[in-house]
């Protein structure tokens, strides 16, 4: 009785020391901390060149949809000269046009303390995020800060 059961003990054995081998904790990688996680990660590529705003307004005097398209959602930077500087509903927005005929780019700025810094009849470079060609004859570039004046 002692024979058979030495070999089944050490199985036994053997299989419990597989068992818990196979379901120990592996050490874990390191991991990086992350101070907030929701913050915007900071780009240290060249920014893009600034599209003219004439660029776009041709393209949404082309064809809106097509416009739409390339450019609702984007955020560029543009340059383009001040026909306007607006207060709507408390909130600073600038007119950027070649003529006061012509559609234009409404930009809203996200900080209205900027629009004390340009002037009528300035060009400038924006950077915003296309909303579309919603407002009938000016398109709509919201936020918007000026890169520079």
């Amino acid at each position: 009785m002692k024979q058979r059961l030495f070999p089944q003990l050490w199985i036994g054995v053997l299989a419990l020391g597989l068992a818990a081998c196979a379901a120990a904790p592996t050490p874990a990688a390191p991991t990086a901390v992350v101070a907030n996680p929701t913050a915007t990660p900071i780009s240290t590529a060249t920014p893009e060149p600034a599209v003219p705003t004439t660029t776009i307004i041709q393209a949404y005097k082309t064809d809106q949809a097509a416009a739409d398209a390339q450019y609702q959602g984007q955020t560029l930077r543009m340059t383009g000269k001040v026909t306007n500087i607006n207060n709507v509903f408390d909130v600073m927005a600038l007119m950027l046009r070649d003529s006061e005929s012509e559609i234009g780019l409404q930009c809203y700025l996200a900080d209205s303390a900027a629009a004390q810094k340009v002037s009528v009849g300035q060009t400038i470079t924006i950077e915003g995020t296309i909303k579309g060609g919603e407002l009938g004859p000016f398109m709509v570039a919201e936020p918007c800060r000026v890169v520079n004046s």
